[in-house]
């Protein structure tokens, strides 16, 4: 998985970190209708990371999170759902 890894610049990430924006990305994506080459990957990836740097990495808060921004509602059926910790 690690598809946030190529919107990685200047961030230091534990491994379980990565995967879990990882997943919040792909599941966004997937809830979005964006494919891997659409340049608004890049977007979403970005606000992951910033989110994740302000000390939220649950990958359902991020999804929720980003969903929402986007006016989309954070019920989307899509993804998995991980425990909020």
């Amino acid at each position: 998985m690690a598809s946030i890894l190529a919107f990685l610049k200047n961030g230091v990430f534990e491994p379980d970190d990565v995967e879990m924006m990882s997943v919040a990305l792909d599941d966004i994506c997937e809830a979005l209708k964006i494919e891997n080459a659409n340049p608004a990957r890049e977007v979403i990836a970005e606000r992951i990371i910033g989110l994740a740097r302000n000390g939220e990495l649950s990958p359902t808060l991020l999804r929720e999170r980003v969903l929402k921004e986007t006016g989309i509602s954070e019920n989307v059926a899509v993804g998995r759902s991980y425990p909020v910790l």
